[in-house]
């Protein structure tokens, strides 16, 4: 019996993890865009860029428990609006705080091998 049970749990092991190999996806490699809300015009953001940079989904998609589900459920968009509500930044917070803003944060404080000095237009490139 004691066999038996421990053959059950390795293959449920083995399933789980063929199980979860299978339903990842592959984050998309084309350029997206982003819309603000705002005045500005939309940023263009290179998704394959980040994925290379080994930037975790979890950093922008912070809300995503599954790799595929950052894709449809968790956009930017979906959750920060034009302006804050419910405790929820607004778009323009959520990128630019100097300190929380998942854009900001690393493209102007955290890394000596990205540009320092952004314009608004290097991102806000339009659609």
């Amino acid at each position: 019996m004691k066999k038996f049970i421990l053959v059950l749990t390795a293959c449920l092991f083995v399933l789980g993890i063929s199980l979860t190999a299978a339903l990842a996806t592959d984050p998309p490699t084309e350029t997206m865009t982003v819309t603000n809300y705002g005045s500005k015009d939309a940023v263009k953001f290179a998704h394959k860029t980040h994925v290379d940079a080994k930037i975790e989904c979890v950093t922008c998609h912070h809300k995503a428990t599954a790799p595929d589900a950052a894709a449809d459920q968790y956009k930017c968009g979906n959750c920060h609006k034009a302006e804050a509500e419910a405790g929820v930044p607004a778009i323009k917070d959520a990128a630019h705080e100097k300190d929380t803003g998942k854009c900001w944060k690393c493209h102007n404080n955290k890394s000596p091998d990205v540009k320092k000095e952004l314009k608004c237009k290097d991102c806000h490139v339009g659609a």
